[in-house]
């Protein structure tokens, strides 16, 4: 796995290099991009230069979180075995109960439901330059309300999105799991493959997830080879007004995105004090 360190070598344009130590302790530096030919190729030469032993995934945040790369069910969690086991019980719980998840391995209906809202020990990913810059500049703000969490999507306020280059070794495709490929130490379970296209979102979204083989595995960002810091002035530009780049694409209604009626019927309703740990199927609006 290389990290990028030398990309204001490879244009002609005159970019800021600064760097951040992440949690993982590597020394990453971050470029500030202003332009899309040098997003475009800084994207491609993290790809170009990890082609031999990784995939390289794409993913959009409106903040560094202090260099971590953290799951969703770890965070704010003091004892990660107790997090697992709990989370590992409710699922085999509900596959074993619900007949209209019980098709599917638990590797995959665990990514499934957390790309729908549900905490897991997965990382979100994407393959798409334009999806991830639109959560480059777009924030998320949830409330609890009975037994959902419902989530608000806004057009970030701040100055800068960031773009992060995530390397991964599974590249070994499962002759068991449709979408699921493993590595040494990671597995990346690509949902356009693992499910039907009536599952719209991860479709829409161009989605991956990835895990690390050890379960409790708090940090990913010793997977992380490449940061580009853009100014979020410059994404709205770039990504426009598309429909395909609207939240009613990218986050479908039930109405068109059958995947998510199922999950929002047939998913236990867990009671407030669950959903704070664990989350919910989330119901979005903008």
């Amino acid at each position: 796995m290389r990290i990028i360190n030398d990309f204001e070598k490879k244009t002609k344009t005159k970019i800021i290099k600064e760097s951040i130590t992440l949690y993982s302790g590597n020394v990453i530096p971050v470029y500030t991009i202003t332009t899309a030919n040098d997003l475009i190729q800084y994207v491609g030469y993290g790809k170009y230069i990890n082609y031999l032993n990784t995939n390289v995934f794409i993913r959009g945040q409106v903040d560094l979180y202090n260099g971590m790369l953290v799951p969703s069910l770890f965070r704010g969690k003091k004892n990660l075995n107790s997090a697992v086991s709990k989370f590992y019980e409710r699922i085999n719980s509900i596959l074993s109960s619900e007949k209209s998840f019980s098709r599917f391995p638990k590797s995959v209906f665990e990514a499934t439901i957390q790309h729908y809202g549900i905490k897991t020990t997965q990382i979100d990913l994407v393959d798409n330059l334009w999806v991830a810059l639109w959560f480059a500049s777009n924030e998320f703000y949830g409330r609890i309300i009975d037994t959902n969490e419902h989530v608000f999507i806004s057009p970030s306020k701040r100055e800068y999105g960031y773009i992060l280059l995530v390397a991964c070794d599974a590249l070994t495709p499962s002759t068991s799991v449709k979408g699921l490929y493993e590595g040494g130490q990671t597995q990346v379970i690509d949902l356009r493959k693992a499910l039907p296209s009536y599952y719209l979102r991860p479709h829409s979204q161009h989605a991956y997830m990835m895990k690390g083989k050890n379960s409790l595995k708090y940090d990913y960002s010793d997977y992380i080879i490449g940061i580009a810091k853009i100014p979020i002035s410059e994404i709205r530009k770039w990504i426009g007004c598309s429909e395909l780049l609207s939240t009613s694409t990218l986050f479908p209604s039930a109405y068109f995105d059958s995947g998510y009626e199922v999950l929002l019927k047939n998913f236990p309703k867990w009671d407030s004090s669950i959903v704070r740990y664990q989350g919910s199927i989330q119901i979005i609006s903008d």
